[in-house]
């Protein structure tokens, strides 16, 4: 796979492998001196330790400044893939009928009741935290990028479908138990 994260340290690597050809073309450059090895050689070798040089400084400014694009688009489209999986399971759950009223009666009440809000916002900050953002689910950057966000977004709605689920029948068995509390007094 290639998530940002990775480009960040194949970037990293390739300056570090740069500085590292410096150092040796630096040192055969003084060797090849210090033997007095024929002009014509030395001058080579000077051109390739420019050449070497300066891809360890300019070249790699542009690719840092790629990566750290790619990287913020990839945080931009994590954080949005979330909010969307999250509107659109509100909006189902608004829409639905299916045969089982209570788990949308639930629903409903987890997405638009009192604290519906609190709860879509809880729910994409737990999404955020359980996915690493920026990094589209680690799929093979070799697929189309369409096909990457859509397994991503899928992804993410089971997820989050999980994390509903869970917290909805937490919330159901805290009122169930409110409920019988009073009933008891």
């Amino acid at each position: 796979t290639m998530t940002s994260f990775e480009l960040f340290n194949h970037v990293e690597a390739g300056k570090e492998d740069a500085r590292d050809l410096v150092g040796s073309l630096k040192a055969l450059q003084q060797t090849l001196k210090n033997t007095d090895t024929d002009t014509t050689i030395l001058q080579d070798l000077n051109v390739c330790l420019f050449k070497a040089q300066e891809l360890s400084t300019e070249s790699f400014l542009f690719i840092e400044k790629e990566a750290n694009n790619a990287r913020k688009m990839a945080d931009f489209l994590t954080d949005r893939a979330i909010s969307e999986v999250v509107g659109r399971l509100a909006d189902q759950a608004r829409r639905h009928t299916p045969q089982n009223k209570l788990a949308v009666l639930v629903l409903r009440y987890y997405f638009e009741g009192t604290g519906g809000d609190i709860n879509r916002k809880n729910l994409e900050a737990r999404l955020r935290e359980a996915e690493e953002i920026g990094s589209l689910g680690d799929y093979p950057w070799t697929c189309e990028f369409e096909d990457v966000l859509e397994r991503y977004r899928v992804k993410v709605e089971k997820l989050a479908l999980e994390f509903v689920v869970e917290e909805a029948k937490e919330m159901f068995e805290s009122q169930a138990l409110t409920c019988f509390a009073v009933e008891d007094e």
